[in-house]
C-alpha cells in the first residue's frame, strides 16, 4: 500500500484510497514538508524551518515529540524513517503529486513530451498547499510561499509548451483550452490573450476573435489602468482584416529572469525584501523614489535587487545596466548604452502612440550618433560633451516617463560609473522626485570619496531615500548554515569559527564551501579530525578573477601583506618592501576600496583569509623565497586546503 500526498490543491493524504485524517496541525505541517523534498531532511533543517528563534535544545525535545505524534498518526510507523541527523518519509511507501508535478515538466517543450505535459496538467489541481494554515517560523512561511510560487509558475510555463505543441500538430480546440486555463491564474498576460484572439481567427471564429480582444481591453483597464501593447492591437486589427489565416507561431517575449538568491540568510533577505517591496508598493501608487544598496562584493546586493524585480514585473518600463571598471573612463556610458539598445526597452514600453515611439527613437538615434562623432573629435570640450549629453539623455528620460506606465532605472556596481553619470543620475532623481520615477543602484565602496559625495547628496534632494546594507554573516548563522546543509557534529561549532575566519562572513565563499561539502559525501568525523578547510575550484575562479583586475603594484603590495600574516601594520610592510611609502599608501586605500584589505586605525587586515591564502600559493616559488629573505617568520597556510570539483 502507498501513502498518498495530493498537495497541489487543497491538501489530501490518502490511504487505500481513503483520506487519511491527521489531527494535529504541526503534524500535518511536517508531513506535508517532508513530502515535498526530494530526499532526506536533515533534522537541524526542521529546527530552523519550524524554531529558528528558539535554542537548539529546545529544538530537538519539540522536534522528538512532533516526529513521535507524526509516526502515531501514519498507518505504518515505518513510513517515516528518523536518525540521529535526517527525516524522511520512505519512497518505495510514499507518493507525492509535487514530485511527479516536478519530474514531468523538467524536460524540453518537445512534441514528444506531450503525454508528460498533460499528465502534469492533470495534476494540477490549483496552489500549493491552497487554503492551508500552517502557523509557524517565518522561515517556513517563506519556503511554502516559494515553493507554491515556482510550482505555479511551472505550471503555467507547461501550459505555454501545450498551447505550443497543440497549436503546431492542429488541434486548435485543445490549444484553446490551455490557454484559457492560463488565464484563470494569469489574466494579464496578453501574450496569452494574443494566442486567443489567433486561435480563433484561425478557427474562423473572427467574432470571438474581436470579443477575446476586447475583453483583454476590459482586464487591462480594471485591473491596472492600461490599454493593450501596439504588438497585440496589430494583432485585433489583423483578425479585423481576415488576415490571420494562416499558422505563425509566435515566439515567446523574453522575460526578465534572475538566479535565486542564496547567499543572504532567510531572515535577513527578507527583511532587505520587504524594506525593497516598500519602495515598489509606493512606485505602483505614483511616488517615485531612490534606493541604494551598499555591501561588499558577493554580499547578494545584486541578486536582491534582481529577485525584487521579478515579484513586480508589470508594464512599469525597466531599464537595466551594470557598471564596471571600463564605465570610469567614458562619460555617461551606462546610460548611453541604455538608450541606444532599443531592444532592451522598446518591446517593454507600453501604451506608446506612434508619435511618441518615433520620438523616442530618433533621441536614442542622436545619443548613437553623437557618441560616435565624439569618439574622435578632440577640439569637443569636456563641459560641452557634459551639457549636451545633460540635455539629450534628460530628456529621453522625459519621453519615456510620459509615454510608460513608470520607469525603473537600476544601475549596478556604482563604484566604477564616472561622475559624470553619479551627476546625471542626482539630475534626474531630481527634475522626476514628483514622477513616477524609481531610481536602484547597488555599490561597495563607500569609502571612494565620489561615492560618498553621491550618496550625501543624493539624501538632500531627496527626501525618500532608502539605504540598505547587506552585510555577511556572523557566527550564529555560519553555524545554522552549517547545520542546515551538513549537519551537527562534534566539531561543529570549531569548524563554524574557522569558516568565519578564512571567509570574514562573506555569503557566497560560505555557501560554495558548505555545499561543496555537503555534496562531496564528507563525513562529519573527516571535517572533524582535519585541521584544513576543503576550497572548491568556484572560490579559486572567483578570487582569480577579482585579482586578475589589479594593477602590478596592487599585486605586489598584496603579496608582501599576505607574507607578513593576516593581520599587519604598515610601518613592517613599509620596512621590508622597496616600494616608494606614497606608493604603498594609495594602494593600500585602493585594497580597501577594493574590499580585499580592512582598515583598524595603523592596521591592515585581509578581509578574507581565503585572499591571502590564494595570493601566497599563486606567487612563483623563486619570488616567494625571495621575499620570505625579509622575514622572521613562515606564513601560516594550514587553516585551508585547495580543492579540485
Amino acid at each position: 500500500m502507498i501513502l498518498r500526498f495530493y498537495l497541489l490543491g487543497p491538501a489530501i493524504v490518502t490511504w487505500k484510497h481513503t483520506p487519511l485524517n491527521i489531527a494535529r496541525r504541526q503534524v500535518r505541517k511536517l508531513l506535508y514538508l517532508l513530502a515535498t523534498q526530494e530526499s532526506a531532511v536533515p533534522l537541524e533543517r526542521l529546527h530552523y524551518l519550524f524554531w529558528s528563534d528558539k535554542p537548539e535544545s529546545f529544538c530537538r525535545n519539540n522536534l522528538s515529540h512532533l516526529l513521535t505524534h507524526a509516526r502515531r498518526s501514519l498507518p505504518n510507523k515505518d513510513i517515516l524513517t528518523v536518525t540521529n541527523s535526517i527525516a524522511m518519509l520512505d519512497p518505495s511507501q510514499t507518493w507525492s503529486d509535487v514530485g511527479e508535478f516536478k519530474n514531468l515538466v523538467k524536460n524540453e517543450a518537445r512534441i514528444e513530451n506531450l503525454p508528460s505535459l498533460v499528465k502534469a496538467y492533470d495534476l494540477y489541481r490549483g496552489p500549493y498547499l491552497d487554503g492551508v494554515q500552517l502557523p509557524g517560523g517565518r522561515e517556513l512561511e517563506y519556503v511554502v510561499e516559494q515553493e507554491r510560487y515556482t510550482l505555479e509558475r511551472q505550471y503555467l510555463n507547461g501550459l505555454i509548451k501545450l498551447i505550443e505543441i497543440e497549436t503546431q500538430r492542429g488541434k486548435l480546440e485543445n490549444a484553446l483550452e490551455y490557454a484559457y486555463k492560463y488565464l484563470e491564474i494569469d489574466n494579464l498576460s496578453e501574450e496569452v490573450h494574443r494566442q486567443l484572439i489567433r486561435l480563433h481567427a484561425w478557427m474562423g471564429n473572427q467574432d470571438r476573435a474581436i470579443r477575446q480582444y476586447k475583453l483583454c481591453e476590459e482586464i487591462l483597464a480594471r485591473e491596472i489602468q492600461a490599454t493593450p501593447s501596439k504588438k497585440t492591437q496589430a494583432m485585433y486589427q489583423e483578425a479585423l482584416s481576415g488576415n490571420l489565416s494562416e499558422y505563425r507561431v509566435e515566439k515567446k517575449p523574453p522575460e526578465y529572469k534572475t538566479s535565486k538568491v542564496r547567499e543572504i540568510p532567510i531572515s535577513q533577505r527578507l527583511s532587505h525584501l520587504d524594506q525593497l517591496q516598500k519602495n515598489f508598493d509606493n512606485f505602483f501608487l505614483g511616488v517615485g523614489g531612490v534606493v541604494l544598496l551598499s555591501g561588499e562584493i558577493g554580499v547578494g546586493k545584486n541578486n536582491l535587487i534582481q529577485e525584487s524585480l521579478l515579484r513586480n514585473q508589470n508594464n512599469s518600463l525597466i531599464l537595466h545596466a551594470h557598471c564596471d571598471p571600463g564605465s570610469e573612463s567614458i562619460s555617461f556610458l551606462p546610460l548611453i548604452d541604455i538608450a541606444t539598445d532599443v531592444s532592451n526597452y522598446q518591446d517593454k514600453i507600453r501604451f506608446l502612440n506612434p508619435d511618441s515611439t518615433h520620438e523616442i527613437a530618433q533621441i536614442a538615434a542622436s545619443i548613437s550618433l553623437t557618441t560616435s562623432k565624439w569618439t574622435e573629435a578632440s577640439e569637443i570640450t569636456k563641459i560641452d560633451q557634459k551639457e549636451y549629453f545633460f540635455k539629450l539623455i534628460s530628456r529621453f528620460f522625459e519621453k519615456l516617463l510620459s509615454a510608460s506606465n513608470g520607469v525603473i532605472l537600476c544601475l549596478e556596481d556604482l563604484e566604477w560609473a564616472d561622475e559624470n553619470t553619479l551627476d546625471l543620475i542626482l539630475h534626474l532623481s531630481s527634475r522626476f522626485s514628483h514622477r513616477k520615477f524609481l531610481f536602484i543602484g547597488s555599490l561597495c565602496c563607500k569609502r571612494d570619496k565620489k561615492i560618498q559625495d553621491f550618496e550625501h547628496h543624493i539624501q538632500l534632494i531627496r527626501s525618500n531615500v532608502t539605504l540598505i546594507n547587506v552585510s555577511g554573516y556572523g557566527i550564529h548563522e555560519i553555524h545554522n548554515l552549517v547545520k542546515y546543509w551538513i549537519g551537527s557534529f562534534n566539531g561543529s561549532q570549531a569548524f563554524s569559527e574557522k569558516l568565519l575566519q578564512i571567509c570574514g562572513g562573506n555569503p557566497y565563499y560560505l555557501h560554495e564551501i558548505v555545499k561543496w561539502i555537503a555534496e562531496s559525501g564528507l563525513s562529519a568525523k573527516e571535517l572533524d579530525e582535519n585541521p584544513n578547510i576543503p576550497i572548491p575550484n568556484t572560490i579559486s575562479k572567483t578570487i582569480e578573477a577579482r585579482l586578475g583586475r589589479l594593477e602590478p603594484v596592487e599585486r605586489e603590495v598584496l603579496e608582501y601583506a599576505s607574507l607578513l600574516g593576516r593581520n599587519f601594520r604598515f610601518e613592517e610592510l613599509h620596512s621590508c618592501s622597496d616600494l616608494p611609502l606614497t606608493h604603498i599608501l594609495d594602494t593600500l586605500d585602493n585594497l580597501v576600496n577594493r574590499h580585499l584589505l580592512v582598515v583598524h586605525s595603523t592596521n591592515y587586515q585581509f578581509r578574507h583569509e581565503l585572499i591571502r591564502f590564494f595570493i601566497l600559493n599563486s606567487m612563483n616559488p623563486a619570488r616567494r623565497q625571495a621575499m620570505e629573505q625579509n622575514f622572521a617568520h613562515e606564513p601560516d597556510v594550514n587553516l585551508v586546503a585547495t580543492i579540485l570539483e
